[in-house]
């Protein structure tokens, strides 16, 4: 229990300073000022802007879905002089915390089924976090909160579905009520929700606290400055043709572009197939629940770069006992999972 408390705090430690690292060098968002602008506005004068601030002609009710998000980056800005440290150097601290945040949600979840913490552990998220870095590269952007909420919601769906606790599910709408403020990644909150909803119904398991759930969850968003046009426009935007937008675009689509993730996705795909051998190709016993969020999230993934972080932090948490059953059936792989080469792997990422 000591041996497993110190991997535990190894593996904190070595992830905050391995999410603080890909912080560099710093590269700004080009719509950084627009949400610093925003933000102000809100802090400054307790107005939420409705229209295009950029235009030089009257505009049309403009509808901000990462107003909330500006608020807070814009906040962090203000620390810069308090911490002797630039506007960018200060956003890309936040955006680091926002990683390190996202992946140790994705860690304890993987840890809710008693796997202990060890140097496999640490190697593992590592990888998981450098294969995401490509949509994380900028100082901070506010599709971050998003992420994060995801990993949340994943945490306190996959809690519920371990304990059955019913209280855990009354979180949701709670936190659906700070996300659908903050972005209008908010969407893929409900989404997973659903997914839960479906995989339990075919996976035979009781749904309906799944669907109650994504209903109050649907109507907490109305709860916004703009109305029931903010939620109009969430539906409208999630389902925008963008791909003449690069980030849009998918990062299959151009050669050695985003190579770190083609790398994970091709690797994990390749897990996934061998664990299909290893089952005979069968689906009786299969978690349909895990199947139709990793199917999802690799679709998204695979037509999106900007959302491929979803893949990363699902397969992160649905895959691991996955891979490392596979790696401990190659005998030359099995220094990856063996814990007596544990120290090494801190020494290599430190």
């Amino acid at each position: 229990m000591i041996q497993d408390k110190k991997w535990q705090i190894l593996f904190f430690v070595t992830l905050l300073i391995w999410c603080f690292a890909l912080a560099y060098p710093i590269n700004p968002d080009y719509d950084l000022f627009a949400r610093l602008i925003a933000g102000k506005s809100v802090v400054e004068n307790g107005i939420v802007l409705k229209h295009d601030f950029y235009s030089y002609a009257p505009t049309h009710l403009w509808l901000d879905h990462e107003w909330g998000a500006s608020v807070i980056i814009y906040w962090v800005s203000t620390l810069s002089d308090l911490l002797g440290k630039s506007v960018l150097t200060t956003l890309s601290a936040l955006k680091s915390l926002l990683t390190f945040g996202i992946f140790a949600i994705a860690t304890i979840c993987v840890n809710l089924k008693s796997h202990k913490y060890s140097a496999f552990n640490i190697l593992y998220f590592a990888l998981a976090v450098f294969a995401a870095n490509i949509v994380f590269a900028s100082t901070v952007r506010c599709h971050m909160f998003s992420f994060l909420f995801f990993a949340l919601f994943v945490l306190i769906l996959e809690t519920y579905r371990l304990q059955g606790k019913n209280w855990l599910l009354f979180l949701l709408p709670i936190l659906m009520l700070f996300w659908g403020n903050i972005h209008g990644g908010c969407l893929s909150g409900l989404g997973l929700i659903l997914i839960y909803a479906v995989g339990e119904f075919f996976n035979k398991k009781n749904y309906l606290p799944y669907l109650m759930t994504l209903i109050v969850s649907l109507l907490v968003l109305f709860v916004n400055p703009y109305g029931v046009a903010y939620v109009k426009f969430l539906f409208f935007a999630g389902t925008m043709n963008r791909e003449w937008i690069s980030e849009w675009a998918s990062p299959f689509a151009i050669p050695f572009f985003a190579l770190k993730f083609k790398i994970y996705f091709v690797f994990m795909l390749i897990i996934g197939l061998l664990k299909s051998f290893e089952n005979k190709f069968t689906l009786k016993n299969v978690d349909m629940t895990k199947l139709l969020l990793l199917v999802s999230t690799g679709y998204l993934a695979v037509m999106h770069t900007k959302l491929l972080p979803f893949f990363v932090i699902s397969s992160a948490i649905f895959m691991y006992e996955d891979v490392f059953s596979i790696l401990c059936k190659f005998s030359p792989l099995k220094i990856l999972t063996d814990p007596k080469n544990k120290y090494i792997y801190a020494v290599i990422l430190l």
